[in-house]
């Protein structure tokens, strides 16, 4: 052995005794730019859903060349808000009828 103990001893003696330039570190800009888009929009809330994998690939698969009313391609997000809309509309709740329980 060396006289390190180890034969990787001088490796890491060597990098120790190399230090480094310090870098010069520039703070990065933030972009004075309005958000958009659905997470941070007030009328939209982020939830968790368990559902099967097979049906999740299914349904990215249909997805795929599908358009929105707006023309814009339809996200899983936008099909799971409209199919959820539809269901309670079933049951009969609209969102004017959230409200008295807003208040």
């Amino acid at each position: 052995m060396s006289e390190g103990g180890s034969k990787y001893a001088s490796l890491f003696r060597t990098s120790r005794e190399e230090e480094p330039e310090e870098e010069q570190v520039r703070p990065l800009r933030r972009r004075n730019r309005r958000k958009t888009g659905k997470r941070s929009n007030p009328a939209y809330r982020q939830v968790t859903a368990y559902i099967r994998t097979d049906t999740y690939e299914l349904v990215h698969y249909a997805l795929v060349g599908k358009k929105n009313e707006r023309g814009k391609r339809l996200e899983f997000s936008e099909l799971v808000d409209s199919l959820l809309r539809e269901w309670a509309a079933e049951e009969g709740w609209t969102p004017e009828e959230l409200e008295q329980f807003r208040t």
